[in-house]
């Protein structure tokens, strides 16, 4: 029961990570141009144009959290239930990369300036599941799947050769007079 709710929390940490990567970095394409996009990714207003510095940083303090949800913060968990929730976000991730490609394999266009991307989350799905940072979490997940690592403060159970002690020093002994 324990590992089927790992597994959900990874998958429920994929789909929020995918969607929230794809909803910044179309707040970054369009602060590029100039426009200001809604939740429904639709023009709201007209800026001056700019990097998105706010929103970049975004992407990389979501990035950080799903690294250290995926190994610090697991570390004293069960290893099944690490693996389950590993496993979990890079099955999960695994099918939003997938489904973003087939989409945009389907509807594909040049991006025009009078229709924007795809509404809500089909353009946060298409944006997040073909961005290189999800790629990159994907291979770091699937990677740590293979590795095994005994959790911080666990002793390993392989036993210590004897330390060895130094000799005493032998010095004479004082003789007693009577």
């Amino acid at each position: 029961m324990r590992k089927t709710i790992w597994f959900a929390g990874g998958i429920a940490m994929s789909i929020l990570y995918v969607l929230l990567v794809g909803y910044l970095t179309l707040q970054v394409i369009g602060l590029a141009a100039g426009a200001v996009l809604g939740l429904d990714n639709q023009l709201t207003a007209v800026t001056t144009p700019g990097p998105g510095l706010l929103q970049l940083g975004g992407i990389a303090a979501a990035s950080a959290g799903v690294l250290l949800g995926l190994t610090w913060a697991t570390r004293r968990a069960d290893p099944a239930n690490r693996f389950s929730l590993r496993l979990g976000f890079a099955v999960a991730t695994t099918a939003q990369v997938v489904a973003a490609f087939a989409v945009l394999s389907q509807r594909f266009e040049v991006l025009n300036l009078d229709t924007g991307p795809a509404p809500w989350v089909e353009g946060w799905l298409t944006r997040g599941g073909t961005a290189s940072v999800v790629h990159l979490m994907l291979i770091v997940a699937v990677g740590l799947l293979f590795t095994r690592r005994e959790p911080t403060g666990v002793k390993p159970t392989s036993v210590k050769p004897p330390s060895i002690a130094r000799p005493a020093k032998h010095e004479p002994a004082e003789e007693r007079r009577p």
